[in-house]
């Protein structure tokens, strides 16, 4: 087989019955139209040759015309083929983009005023984008994936996941390895770390009577977990130490039913807010935009104030849900920690989900014991640690 130019063998060829109907055509009809050759090289019809020779048949061949770019030729006859939605093909355009950069080094050298058509002026990264007809933001996308996540950039092109969800698992993955990093340069021997995998109504009564500084978490809002808030409530008063806080984020919807199980065993310090910059919730049950949630303060007995000070209503700027779909952002967490903590305290999380509140513990130097029911959650918690 003669060799293929090199943009025409980005693209796929055909396979499993997809190429035995073809070749099966080829048999029964002949070659319809011939294989385009260029300087020695199959610029169109790789199939048809492919199938020739192994059916033994001879294959007809003709010489391009050089009319226009050899690129965007090549493209147009074999993108049309393919069915290919829209992120393979700017996966596809980001691979040709260093043969339309020589292109573009050649119409350089000839001039503005010496190219054959003012057309071909322009950026290799936006002919590379028309020729496959895709957006040029999601070529640049899938350029930077091409770099950055070679393994993520073929399951684009191979029509497993789009560019936003590419992007999207990219994030996970640089985020995952600054968390890890972040996490390795804390001295271990500076602070304790106990992860335990349960539900906390079991596992918290292994805790010692006033042993915990602060119970820092977020609990699931729906309302089939509203009994959880009440035993919270009795064991908070028991492991907290006199004067500490149970801080906890809640939905709207059964507030008032969170209220009453929190004011059943502990004292009412402070109501706060997340607020969520960028995408709003839309509650349909209730017709409302939501941007915000409450954060609650309540305290065992005797009434202290928190070590420093904090604004009541702390600014979410991304939700962090790559280990749980409930993850919460670290930035509210760790201003929560350092007004309510002391480095070397413990903190406790009965819920830790994603593990936000666990890991800015340990980056702020606290003690840290966490307990979570969801086995996935945990995992990957423990695997980060």
């Amino acid at each position: 087989m003669p060799k293929i130019h090199p943009i025409a063998d980005l693209l796929p060829m055909l396979s499993g019955e997809e190429w035995e109907t073809f070749k099966a055509d080829i048999d029964k009809n002949g070659v319809r139209l011939a294989v385009v050759v260029h300087e020695g090289q199959i610029i169109d019809g790789r199939n048809r040759w492919k199938a020739c020779e192994e059916l033994g048949l001879k294959c007809p061949t003709r010489e391009w015309d050089g009319k226009g770019s050899i690129l965007d030729y090549i493209v147009s006859c074999n993108l049309e083929r393919r069915h290919l939605n829209a992120s393979q093909r700017a996966a596809f355009a980001a691979e040709a983009m260093p043969f339309y950069e020589a292109e573009a080094k050649k119409r350089e050298k000839l001039g503005r005023a010496k190219l054959p058509d003012p057309k071909e002026e322009g950026r290799a990264r936006d002919h590379a984008a028309k020729a496959f007809k895709a957006s040029p933001r999601y070529t640049e996308d899938a350029k930077k994936l091409k770099a950055e996540a070679p393994a993520i950039f073929e399951q684009v092109k191979a029509g497993k996941q789009t560019i936003s969800q590419a992007k999207k698992d990219l994030r996970k993955q640089t985020r995952a390895r600054e968390l890890k990093a972040k996490i390795e340069a804390v001295p271990r021997d500076d602070v304790k770390v106990d992860l335990r995998m349960g539900d906390f109504r079991e596992l918290i009564k292994e805790l010692p009577d006033a042993s915990i500084d602060l119970i820092l978490t977020d609990p699931p809002y729906p309302k089939e977990y509203l009994e959880l808030w009440k035993p919270l409530a009795q064991e908070a008063a028991r492991v907290l130490k006199p004067g500490k806080f149970l801080i906890a984020y809640s939905g709207n919807n059964y507030l008032m039913e969170v209220l009453d199980a929190l004011r059943s065993s502990l004292d009412y310090y402070w109501l706060g807010t997340l607020y969520h910059r960028g995408n709003v919730a839309q509650r349909f049950e209730t017709r409302f935009f939501n941007r915000g949630k409450p954060i609650l303060f309540f305290q065992k007995p005797p009434r202290e104030k928190q070590a420093g000070w904090l604004d009541d209503v702390l600014v979410s700027e991304e939700a962090d849900k790559d280990s749980h779909e409930w993850g919460q952002s670290a930035g509210p967490v760790k201003k929560i920690i350092e007004a309510f903590t002391a480095p070397g305290e413990t903190i406790l999380d009965p819920m830790f989900g994603g593990g936000t509140t666990i890991f800015a513990s340990l980056e702020l130097k606290r003690n840290v014991i966490g307990f979570e029911i969801d086995k996935p959650a945990f995992d990957k918690c423990k695997g980060i640690l």
